[in-house]
């Protein structure tokens, strides 16, 4: 895995693969992060790389991601520490009574007096040898901040599989309401034929009521489509990391400009596993998890070693045959410092076989996620497969719904055809069109799930489609 700087990768969060299609100026935008006000946004047409783009830089979970990052750094710092030089220092002041100074009578120098001692003394500490902690503490500190970075980009990933889930969702409301507003309108236009002709006495009752009936059960699903859709357009102004204004209403005026599309995806099954095994961020995650847990071994055996450290320094301490403090003695000091326990009652054993089993425990975790992610991809490819099959055969049932219609319509206006005729056309074509907006839609997160099972970029929006 290259290293990557952490500036790079933080500023992920701010402008992955940033290119704004707003028409907005930049006096419309936030002049810190140029992400445009939820006033301006919701006046102009978002696309969905735009919506990517703005969650990757305001969504409260990649924030709180980005902060753990910075916190992980701050832990490497900590723990390659152990190479760098210590600067120490150290002073003390005491002051005792006479009663508690032992005098000598016979001393030919004077009785030893000094009731004041201070000492001061400056040193650099810096080890040269701890038993093999010190290179593995250079090893963890670049695998710390490779992982954080890789835990990092799951977090944008798993976001931006969410925004676009939910951008896909308001679009296919917005659809259903169009086609349950044309339904309605169909069957009210039927209903005003049949009530003119009730009036002429060419149908009965019966007819007249059936119409009726067809055109207040056509509303139900309107109203249904419409309260989805604001539901969605709320979910992904959240995802974005927007707060709405409270005295704004609950139907927000969102405009979204990319339409659903069904995108060929460009590899194989075998392909498709292949980069999963290859991008899956968790994974590679886990990768360097198994290297700190053998980082983590060479630290426990470090017990069983030597520990060699280097000072040099400088001391200053008061006179002990003075009674005055301010005539101190003082001079520079060097030396090693060899440490070697012997025997810790098994304490680094404990710790080595510890650290043994968190290893192989990382190791069987690797595994497993391994297969997983082979059974997501898997999943996602049957998925995105199925739905375009659905996909298909409900483009075929939305024209051969139309034409059905047209015949159905045509053989009532002249006569030859009845009311059931037509309401069973328009109903079966009004099915045919939600069913085709739902797969277009399953379709449209199918891919989505997929490039998110094989850690393809999740914030790249593909214009190939149907």
């Amino acid at each position: 895995m290259k290293r990557t700087s952490f500036a790079f990768w933080v500023s992920l969060a701010a402008a992955l693969v940033f290119v704004s299609h707003s028409s907005a100026g930049t006096d419309a935008k936030d002049h810190a992060t140029g992400i445009p006000s939820f006033e301006v946004m919701v006046r102009n047409p978002l696309s969905l790389g735009e919506a990517l783009n703005i969650a990757a830089a305001q969504n409260a979970t990649i924030l709180a991601a980005r902060s753990d990052v910075e916190a992980r750094y701050g832990i490497a710092v900590q723990v390659r520490s152990i190479v760098l030089p210590k600067a120490l220092s150290e002073v003390g002041y005491t002051v005792s009574q006479d009663s508690l100074i032992e005098t000598n009578e016979n001393s030919t120098v004077g009785p030893l007096i000094n009731n004041q001692a201070w000492s001061a003394d400056v040193r650099l500490v810096q080890s040269i040898y701890e038993g093999g902690r010190m290179l593995s503490a250079l090893r963890q500190e670049k695998l710390i901040r490779e992982q954080a970075m890789l835990d990092f980009r799951t977090t944008v990933a798993e976001v931006l599989l969410q925004v676009r889930i939910a951008y896909d969702d308001v679009q296919l409301a917005a659809l259903q309401i169009r086609l349950r507003e044309q339904s309605v309108g169909l069957l009210g236009g039927l209903s005003a034929k049949i009530r003119e002709q009730l009036n002429v006495g060419l149908v009965s009752e019966f007819e007249d009521l059936r119409a009726k009936v067809e055109e207040a059960n056509a509303r139900t699903p309107l109203a249904l489509a419409r309260q989805d859709y604001i539901i969605a357009k709320h979910q992904l102004l959240q995802l974005m990391g927007y707060d709405e204004p409270m005295n704004g209403g609950n139907n927000v005026p969102l405009i979204l400009s990319t339409p659903l599309r069904s995108p060929a995806y460009d590899h194989n099954l075998a392909g498709a596993l292949a980069i999963a095994d290859e991008q899956r961020t968790e994974l590679s995650s886990l990768l360097v998890a198994q290297k700190l847990g053998d980082e983590a071994i060479v630290v426990a055996k470090s017990g069983y070693k030597p520990s060699v450290r280097a000072f040099v320094g400088f001391d200053a301490l008061s006179r002990v045959q003075a009674r005055d403090p301010s005539d101190p003695v003082h001079g520079g000091l060097a030396g090693v410092v060899f440490s070697w326990a012997i025997f810790d009652g098994l304490l680094t054993a404990g710790k080595v076989q510890e650290a043994r089993a968190r290893r192989d425990q990382i190791g069987h975790s690797t595994d497993e996620f391994r297969r997983r992610v082979g059974f997501e991809v898997r999943t996602a490819w049957e998925r995105m497969r199925q739905a375009r099959v659905i996909l298909e055969v409900q483009a075929s049932n939305v024209t051969a719904g139309g034409r059905t219609t047209e015949l159905a319509e045509t053989r009532f206006t002249t006569g030859s055809g009845s009311q059931v005729e037509v309401l069973s056309a328009q109903t079966a074509l009004t099915d045919a069109r939600d069913f085709y907006a739902s797969a277009l839609r399953n379709y449209s997160v199918a891919y989505s799930q997929l490039l998110r099972a094989t850690g393809e970029d999740m914030s790249i929006t593909r214009s190939r489609g149907h």
